[in-house]
C-alpha cells in the first residue's frame, strides 16, 4: 500500500463450451509473454509510477481507496491545484483496470494523468481529476505473473461445478507453449457432441454448424486442458473469479456465477462504489475497459427489470452521447470496438443509478490491416485487374471480425495472434488439435503504441472537461415598486455543454438539485419562493429564472445563495434600494 503524500471423459457440454469460447476469445495480456513483461506494469511498478507522479507534481497526490481480496492497494490519484480542497471542485473521474486482462487501460490512465499534470496544469485551478488506474490488481497480477492466463475477475474462489471443491479443474497448458488456447476433436464418438465445423471462408477458424442450412458439425471444442477432477467434464472449475464488471447494481445478473453472490460482494467493487458515493462533486466519468458506448452508442431502447430505468441509455440522453461520440472519434481516430454485455458493469451503474454521464472505451480497437504487397504495387502502377472468377465466388468467413483480426495478425504482427492447429495426443480424448487465437491479442496492443493511445485519450479527457456544466449568475435586477417594496429578478445560465443533470438523473433524481435560496425572512416575501430547486439545467445556455417581491428597509442587505453539490456554491449580496436606484439612474 501507499499513503497520501505530495511526492507517495470427455463429455462436451454447454458449460465446457462456454468456458472454452471465453478463453478462446479471452483478451488477456499481449501476444507474447515478453511483451507483457517488458511493457505493462505489475503492481509494484504501478505503485512506483503513481508515487513518482505525486513526488514530481505539486498538483498531484496519491492514496488508496481500499484493498483487493489479496491485500493489494487500490490507488487513487487526485489532480488539483490544491489536492486537500479537490473535493470542493467539479471533477472528472477516470477509472481503469476493472477487468484484470485489460492492462492497456491502466497504462492509459497513468499516461493521461501524467500528460494532464505536465501540459495542462492550469486547468486544474478550476477542476479536479480523480484517476483510479487499476481496480482489479489481483487479476492483473495473475495475468502478468502467468501471461495469457485470461484472469478477468477478482480472486474469490468459486465452486463452479457445485462438487464441494473450488478451482480444482482449470485449463492446462498441455503442449507447453505458455498459452491456453483451444482443443478441437474431429469426428468425436457418441459420448461427445460435435458442435462446430471448419469455416469455409477461413479454414483456420471454426463456426457453429447450422443444420437448417445443411451444415454438418465435425468438431467438439474445449479449452486446452484435462479433466483434473475426473467428473466427466473438462475445465469446468478453474481459478475462481468474480467479474468485477458484473458485480454492480444496474442490471446485475444475479444467477451468473461470475457476477458474485450479491451486488458489491467484492472488496474492490465495494471500494469503488463507496468512493463514488462519497464524492458528489463527480460531474463526468471515463472508463477504460472491455466495454464501449462511444463507437457503438446505445439506441436508448429497452427497460430494466423494474420497467422504470433504461437497459443502457435513456432516450433523452442519446443525442448527448452521440455528440460526445463524434468528438471521441475525431480525437482518437478509433473506429471499432467489440460489443460486450454490460449487465452489472460499473459504467452502467454510474450512469443509470448515479446519473453521471459516463463514457466507456476499450482504448484500442482492431487496426486496419495493411494492404498486401501486390495491392500496393497495383496502386503505384495505377493498374486495375479483374479478380479471377473463383476468387469472386469464394465464400466469405462467417465471422468477418475474426477473419479481419487474422489478416491483421498475418500482415502486421508476423502471425503473432494465432497458433496454427497442431495435433496432440490427449490422455483421455485421444487425437485432438490444439490452436486458435492467442489470448489477449485483441485487447492489449503492442507496447510501442501505448504513448500514442495516451496522447489521444488525453485529448478526449480534455474535451470532456471543457464541456462540463458552468453556472453563471445573471442579475439581480431590482425595481422599486413602492416604499420599501422591491421586485428582484435573478437568473442562472449553464454556459457549458453538459447539462447539470442527464435525462436519466432528472427522472431518478440521483443528482442533487441546484438550490436557490434568498436570505430575506419568509414573512417579508410577498411573492416567490424563499427556497427553490432545479433538478437540472440544460447545457449550451440553458437557464432558470427566479422572481421575488420583498419588503426591505432602505439599508437592508439581501443574499441570494446558489448551492450545487457538483459545481460548487455561489452567492451574491446586495442592497435592494441601491440597485433599484442605479437602475433608475441608468434609465
Amino acid at each position: 500500500s501507499t499513503k497520501t503524500h505530495s511526492t507517495v471423459r470427455p463429455q462436451a457440454n454447454t458449460r465446457c463450451y462456454r468456458l472454452a469460447l471465453s478463453l478462446f476469445l479471452a483478451l488477456a495480456p499481449g501476444a507474447a509473454a515478453a511483451e507483457a513483461d517488458d511493457g505493462y506494469m505489475d503492481h509494484a511498478a504501478l505503485q512506483g509510477a503513481v508515487n513518482a507522479l505525486a513526488s514530481e507534481y505539486e498538483r498531484c497526490s496519491v492514496d488508496v481507496i481500499g484493498s483487493s481480496r489479496q491485500g493489494r492497494g487500490l490507488f487513487r490519484l487526485t489532480l488539483s491545484d490544491n489536492p486537500s480542497e479537490a473535493d470542493k471542485k467539479p471533477a472528472l473521474l477516470i477509472v481503469a483496470g476493472i477487468d484484470g486482462r485489460h492492462l492497456v487501460g491502466t497504462e492509459t490512465a497513468v499516461g493521461v494523468a501524467r500528460r494532464l499534470l505536465a501540459n495542462h496544469g492550469d486547468l486544474l485551478d478550476d477542476v479536479t481529476v480523480y484517476v483510479i488506474p487499476r481496480v482489479n490488481p489481483d487479476g492483473a497480477q495473475a495475468n502478468l505473473g502467468a501471461p495469457n492466463a485470461g484472469q478477468r475477475g477478482s480472486m474469490r474462489s468459486v465452486d463452479e461445478d457445485r462438487d464441494g471443491a473450488a478451482d480444482e479443474d482449470g485449463p492446462d497448458d498441455l503442449n507447453g507453449d505458455g498459452l491456453i488456447t483451444l482443443m478441437r476433436r474431429a469426428d468425436p464418438p457418441l459420448d461427445d457432441n460435435a458442435t462446430h465445423m471448419t469455416d469455409p471462408g477461413e479454414p483456420r477458424l471454426l463456426k457453429k454448424a447450422d443444420a437448417s442450412k445443411g451444415e454438418r458439425a465435425t468438431y467438439s471444442v474445449y479449452a486446452e486442458g484435462i479433466d483434473n477432477d475426473q467428473d466427466g467434464q473438462i475445465n469446468e472449475d478453474g481459478p475462481g473469479a468474480i467479474d468485477l464488471d458484473r458485480n454492480f447494481m444496474h442490471e446485475w445478473p444475479e444467477h451468473a456465477l461470475d457476477a458474485g453472490p450479491y451486488q458489491l460482494s467484492e472488496p474492490e467493487s465495494r471500494a469503488l462504489a463507496k468512493f463514488v458515493l462519497e464524492h458528489r462533486n463527480i460531474v463526468s466519468a471515463i472508463v477504460y475497459g472491455r466495454h464501449d458506448n462511444l463507437i457503438n452508442v446505445p439506441e436508448g431502447k429497452g427497460k430494466d427489470i423494474s420497467g422504470r430505468g433504461p437497459k443502457a441509455l435513456d432516450p433523452g440522453d442519446v443525442t448527448l452521447y452521440k455528440e460526445i461520440a463524434k468528438v471521441f472519434k475525431e480525437l482518437t481516430g478509433q473506429e471499432r470496438a467489440p460489443k460486450e454485455n454490460s449487465d452489472g458493469s460499473f459504467h452502467s451503474w454510474l450512469y443509470a443509478q448515479r446519473g453521471i454521464p459516463t463514457f466507456a472505451t476499450v482504448v484500442w480497437g482492431r487496426p486496419e490491416p495493411s494492404k498486401p504487397p501486390e495491392d500496393e504495387d497495383e496502386e503505384k502502377d495505377e493498374v486495375t485487374q479483374d479478380k479471377p472468377d473463383e476468387e469472386e465466388d469464394a465464400p466469405k468467413p462467417a465471422n468477418a471480425e475474426d477473419a479481419a483480426w487474422l489478416t491483421y495478425s498475418d500482415r502486421d504482427r508476423e502471425g503473432a495472434g494465432f497458433i496454427e492447429w497442431q495435433p496432440f495426443d490427449h490422455p483421455t480424448l485421444g487425437a485432438v488439435e490444439i490452436g486458435g487465437f492467442v489470448p489477449g491479442f485483441r485487447m492489449n496492443p503492442p507496447v510501442g503504441e501505448l504513448d500514442d493511445l495516451a496522447d489521444k485519450q488525453t485529448e478526449f479527457a480534455l474535451a470532456v472537461l471543457q464541456r462540463h456544466p458552468q453556472l453563471m449568475l445573471q442579475g439581480p435586477v431590482v425595481s422599486q415598486l413602492g416604499a420599501g417594496l422591491y421586485e428582484i429578478r435573478f437568473g442562472i445560465t449553464n454556459e457549458g455543454y453538459l447539462p447539470t443533470a442527464t435525462a436519466m438523473a432528472k427522472k431518478a433524481r440521483s443528482i442533487p438539485p441546484t438550490v436557490v435560496r434568498v436570505s430575506t425572512p419568509i414573512e417579508q416575501i410577498v411573492a416567490g419562493e424563499r427556497v427553490s430547486r432545479a433538478w437540472g439545467i440544460d447545457g449550451s445556455g440553458g437557464r432558470i429564472t427566479h422572481r421575488w417581491i420583498i419588503r426591505a428597509a432602505a439599508d437592508e442587505t439581501v443574499t441570494i445563495y446558489v448551492v450545487n453539490a457538483q459545481l460548487g456554491d455561489q452567492s451574491i449580496t446586495f442592497t435592494p434600494s441601491e440597485l433599484a436606484g442605479r437602475a433608475e439612474e441608468n434609465e
